[in-house]
């Protein structure tokens, strides 16, 4: 492993374009795990860690195609999972890390064993590795104002098998991620301190930019929702890269800095993003997704949809009517041009769909927005409109409109 860091390092101007998302995501955590663990004796490291690590570390072969590595990652990986699967009470007396999370929101989940129907285990076949337990999203999801696909995305690293005790391994892989990185509004100063004592923190948040003309040359902020971080540094070539920061914020894997040497306007501001991942699929193999839709009938696919909406399509209640009303509303999101409006009571899921399934859609609360804001500013490339930047833009609550001109 040391030995394929340092060739990445050393040609990392070659391979940086190269790389997906993924990729360098992995680089940099297995970077991060050598660095951790190059003083450490191997008894100290916790089985949990040790499943993590070699997990990255056979991704990140995988990705470069080293075989060798891949190999070893893989037989050393098995042999710790059959060993923590004898023995999985054992692991818990071995916790080290410090959270700068909220364990007790997840410490008693439980995983029930799921009896997988037809269309389950179909699927599965079909999309290996892609397949979620919605039952297991709802559960993280309580205590966390996080977006559902921001947990999918978890899940889908690390518990994407129908193996009962993979499971369970991966399950603790992600409590201990949304553990140490996705925090409370209530949290603020505690992260803070963590910043300062450790000089850098690992975050999933939802970061958002603004330009502050103000400055001569223009100077881009952060903001970390959650974590109510602001006037956090981020360089413009970050921005323009991911240019939704400026447009509604996008969810993403953060690594913090602290540096008191950083200030502006005479005022100390050392916190700074030094590296920002958005949580997303890197590649999509739409041929793929082609090929496995060939395995199913229309109306097992309508189920298939229902279910990643995280409705359970055998409800009695579903008619085949009821579903394809369900469907209309991702229409919006792969026809161009098409506009949908939704009436209907409170609390029947018509806003659901829009804020938690995808990054790529935004919604807007209230009705209240100005042109602007929808389709851009003009001569400010830093004020690009919602329009353009997602592929939908919904409205909640619009029973008075008022679309300003400025």
């Amino acid at each position: 492993m040391a030995s394929l860091i340092k060739i990445i390092t050393w040609n990392w101007n070659k391979y940086y374009a190269d790389l997906g998302c993924d990729a360098k995501n992995f680089f940099f955590e297995a970077l991060n795990i050598r660095n951790k663990i190059s003083h450490q004796e191997a008894e100290d490291i916790p089985n949990e860690d040790a499943l993590r690590a070699l997990d990255t570390i056979k991704r990140l072969a995988q990705v470069c195609g080293h075989k060798p590595t891949e190999e070893i990652a893989s037989r050393h990986h098995k042999a710790i999972f059959i060993e923590v699967s004898k023995n999985p009470d054992a692991e818990g007396k071995k916790k080290t890390k410090e959270s700068s999370g909220s364990e007790d929101q997840v410490e008693g989940l439980k995983v029930e064993k799921l009896m997988l129907d037809e269309l389950d285990e179909k699927l599965s076949q079909a999309f290996s590795g892609r397949v979620v337990r919605k039952d297991l999203v709802k559960k993280l999801k309580i205590g966390f104002s996080i977006p559902v696909y921001v947990l999918e995305y978890l899940l889908g690293k690390y518990c994407s098998t129908t193996n009962e005790f993979e499971i369970i391994i991966g399950l603790e892989m992600v409590k201990s991620a949304i553990t140490e990185r996705i925090v409370r509004g209530d949290q603020t100063e505690l992260i803070k301190a963590r910043l300062q004592k450790t000089g850098s923190l690992k975050l999933i948040d939802l970061v958002t930019a603004r330009l502050d003309e103000r400055v001569q040359g223009g100077k881009f902020w952060a903001r970390l929702a959650s974590a109510g971080l602001s006037n956090v540094h981020i360089d413009h070539d970050t921005v323009y890269k991911q240019e939704r920061l400026l447009t509604g914020g996008i969810w993403a894997n953060v690594e913090m800095i602290y540096n008191d040497s950083l200030d502006e306007g005479g005022a100390i501001r050392p916190f700074a993003i030094h590296r920002l991942a958005p949580i997303q699929i890197a590649r999509v193999d739409f041929e793929e997704y082609i090929g496995g839709r060939k395995l199913f009938t229309r109306d097992q696919w309508i189920d298939v949809l229902i279910r990643t909406m995280g409705y359970e399509p055998t409800h009695p209640d579903f008619t085949q009517r009821l579903k394809l009303l369900y469907l209309l509303r991702l229409i919006p999101m792969v026809e161009k041009n098409y506009n949908l409006i939704e009436l209907g009571p409170r609390g029947t899921g018509k806003s659901y769909v829009y804020r938690e399934i995808s990054p790529f859609v935004i919604l807007l609360s209230g009705g209240q927005g100005s042109v602007p804001d929808l389709f851009g500013w003009k001569s400010r490339r830093d004020k690009p409109g919602l329009v353009t930047k997602y592929d939908l833009v919904a409205f909640d609550e619009v029973a008075g409109p008022n679309f300003k001109q400025e």
